[in-house]
């Protein structure tokens, strides 16, 4: 296969630049990674390519080269004399086998909708712009954070909460103060948002998982038990043994806070390990952050169980350069043809081309969006 894939590109680099016609004959959808998909991307990339397909059901193409694409919906071999007498007969006499390419109509909330109704289980993505629109930012200097860190933002010349966690301070007290103050804020005393709530109508029950990078531990906290974090979070901590216990932070957090901590707030306040002693840090912080093996059990088993079946993929505010969750949730997708892609983000980056066609992207509003997928998904059918 090598040898043939290295002919192919030899012949794409030496007629590219020309009048290249990319010619389908009877390619179903049962794998269109294969032949289909690849031939709509050269056809895209190439600005002198135009493709023709012959298929007596399925003659399609992509909305990005509608006007460079010719579709004959007809048996091949049929097309195929039809064509050989086109030379010497009027082209016009011919048109019975031609249509006008057949291309989703859809609204992308319409798509989005028999995207995820159709679903047999989700897998569900979250990164920044989900935190954000709980209301927590990582990169802001607002109100918030000026609010919740204001004295350690003036003494340390602080820009956001990113920075805040990863300043290298004088000593664990210092660093502890701002921990915990983050802990009690967002974690302490998290109430399930409506967002959560949207999320929960949207997967009704289905088997799901979620993986994120958001280190507040909201989804759990929301009743969401099948979770991967990527990063781990913020709620426990951990020693540096590994067989240690985790720890669940909460109520250290509240006390110190509940502390004059500037004068009051000294070792003996922090978090210690029940085992040695240690003082804890927070599993996202620490040096070397692991996943839970049976988080990633119970996801590599809801990948395996519906691998040939129409998966949606929902992905809510995940960055276009995100690597630990966008990057191979995207492998993923070009890994199982059968899988849908749903996306909802402020500020979508821009999507595969052989996933085009089975993504939805909903441009906007996080909150906003969620809510009119979960009220769609709340209406009975008949009424949609």
């Amino acid at each position: 296969m090598t040898q043939e894939h290295e002919k192919t590109r030899q012949f794409i680099n030496r007629f590219g630049n020309q009048k290249l016609l990319f010619f389908e004959l009877g390619v179903g959808r049962m794998a269109p990674m294969f032949i289909q998909e690849p031939f709509w991307q050269l056809t895209s990339q190439l600005p002198l390519a135009h493709y023709v397909n012959i298929n007596p059901q399925d003659a399609m193409t992509h909305t990005q080269i509608t006007s460079r694409s010719v579709l004959i919906d007809a048996d091949v071999d049929q097309a195929l004399r039809a064509v050989q007498k086109l030379k010497s007969q009027n082209p016009v006499s011919h048109q019975s086998y031609l249509k006008t390419p057949r291309v989703p109509k859809q609204e992308p909330e319409q798509q989005a909708l028999g995207m995820l109704e159709q679903a047999p289980a989700l897998l569900i993505t979250a990164a920044n712009g989900f935190s954000i629109s709980e209301g927590f930012n990582w990169f802001a200097s607002d109100a918030v954070f000026h609010d919740l860190l204001g004295d350690l933002v003036d003494q340390y010349g602080l820009h956001n909460m990113l920075e805040a966690v990863q300043y290298p301070y004088q000593s664990k007290v210092v660093q502890w103060r701002v921990w915990a103050r983050i802990i009690n804020r967002y974690s302490s005393h998290y109430h399930t948002s409506p967002l959560m709530g949207n999320l929960r109508q949207i997967i009704k029950g289905r088997p799901y998982y979620i993986w994120t990078t958001n280190p507040e531990h909201h989804f759990n906290l929301a009743g969401l038990d099948h979770v991967v974090e990527n990063e781990a979070n913020w709620v426990y901590g951990s020693c540096q043994t590994p067989d240690h216990p985790h720890v669940d932070l909460r109520a250290a957090a509240r006390l110190m806070v509940g502390l004059k901590q500037e004068r009051e707030l000294t070792e003996a306040d922090l978090p210690r390990c029940t085992t040695c002693g240690e003082v804890l840090t927070p599993l996202m912080f620490a040096p070397k952050p692991q996943l839970d093996s049976q988080q990633v059990a119970g996801l590599n088993k809801l990948v395996r169980a519906h691998a040939d079946q129409p998966l949606a993929v929902l992905e809510l505010g995940v960055g276009d350069q995100n690597p630990l969750v966008k990057k191979p949730v995207e492998s993923l997708l070009h890994q199982f043809s059968e899988w849908n892609y749903v996306v909802l983000n402020q500020k979508p980056g821009p999507v595969p081309f052989n996933l085009q066609p089975r993504t939805a992207v909903i441009q906007g509003d996080l909150k906003t969006n969620l809510a009119q997928l979960a009220r769609l998904m709340a209406r009975p059918s008949k009424a949609r």
